[in-house]
């Protein structure tokens, strides 16, 4: 999000309510720029990465809540191969979100839990304790 020249009062908590509340990673200032407020939409990799790895949480806690598992329970995943560059590229974020101790990757997870990610990637994954 890039805004012409605007000053305000308390600017860096009007930047902090900006970015959460239109999901914007930062707020930039552009005196030069002719509109008043501009809002790049492209996807990014990374943004896409992370889309990702928010849709695996939200999957991982819905498969916890079906095993009656507390959110305090610490677990350990299994995801399947064809999305490690997604788990390890959001590592932080994954584990420590959804609790996990550990994870591995294997070609094919039985019976496993299938979770559509963009860009029509499949990734399964499963829980233990």
């Amino acid at each position: 999000l890039t805004l012409k020249n605007i000053t305000f009062e308390n600017q860096e908590a009007y930047i902090e309510i900006l970015k959460d509340e239109l999901n914007v990673k930062e707020v930039l200032f552009n005196k030069d720029q002719d509109e008043e407020v501009v809002l790049d939409t492209e996807l990014t990799d990374e943004l896409k990465q992370e889309g990702d790895a928010r849709e695996l949480i939200r999957a991982i806690q819905q498969a916890r809540k079906q095993a009656k598992l507390s959110p305090e329970d610490e677990i350990t995943v299994t995801f399947s191969e064809n999305i490690q560059a997604i788990v390890d590229g959001q590592k932080e974020m994954i584990t420590e979100t959804a609790k996990i101790t550990s994870y591995e990757f294997e070609v094919e997870v039985i019976g496993g839990i299938e979770v559509k990610l963009q860009d029509g990637v499949v990734g399964v994954f499963a829980i233990g304790s």
